[in-house]
């Protein structure tokens, strides 16, 4: 995911206010159960991708409430529950992932870049069901609805040189992959995976 810099992401989400989060237990139950993350719970045959299984809701408080979905998963809040900080999780059901190894690579890959234009993955969690990425959070809203936005407003459509600031944006964070880190791949350069922190 490319996110170009126009608002620089806030320590915490300003719009929430600040609350106790609510013990493990309760935290976003949907999850499943919290005795998961023991190896001897473990089906003959799951898949393993990060070799380690872990409770996510241990370090994180999960808002219930979806701010996106997708084939694989839903993406939530979370809150580092000793930092306090919010980050997005993405939970991606396991059962659906078609290519484990693509997905393997592609979390080696997130780990490895640091650009301020790409999306930073924080950590990874696994359950028996799910991976969970946590990754900065971007509430600026996609690439995508800003172009419809426009379309349908009075100008209807982005001025030459607010397209090309973010053209320029998209293309040093591609520029970063090829040259510096050596990753070539554009699967990811769309307007709907293109997000404002």
């Amino acid at each position: 995911m490319v996110s170009p810099p126009t608002a620089p992401l806030a320590a915490a989400d300003s719009s929430v206010t600040p609350y106790k989060a609510p013990a493990v237990e309760s935290s976003a139950a949907t999850l499943g159960d919290a005795k998961i993350n023991r190896r001897r719970d473990m089906q003959h045959g799951q898949v393993m991708i990060t070799d380690t299984l872990s409770d996510v809701r241990v370090k994180y408080h999960i808002n219930p409430k979806e701010i996106g979905h997708g084939h694989y998963g839903v993406v939530r809040k979370c809150m580092d529950r000793e930092t306090k900080v919010w980050y997005a999780i993405k939970s991606i059901r396991k059962s659906k992932v078609g290519k484990i190894e693509v997905l393997k690579r592609e979390i080696a890959l997130l780990k490895e870049v640091d650009h301020p234009n790409i999306i930073k993955l924080i950590e990874a969690h696994e359950d028996q069901k799910y991976l969970h990425l946590i990754t900065e959070l971007c509430t600026g809203g996609e690439l995508f609805d800003r172009i419809i936005a426009k379309t349908q407003s009075e100008e209807g459509h982005f001025s030459e040189a607010d397209a090309a600031k973010i053209v320029a944006c998209i293309l040093d964070a591609i520029r970063y992959c090829h040259d510096v880190k050596g990753i070539v791949s554009h699967s990811s350069c769309m307007p709907r995976l293109i997000v404002w922190c």
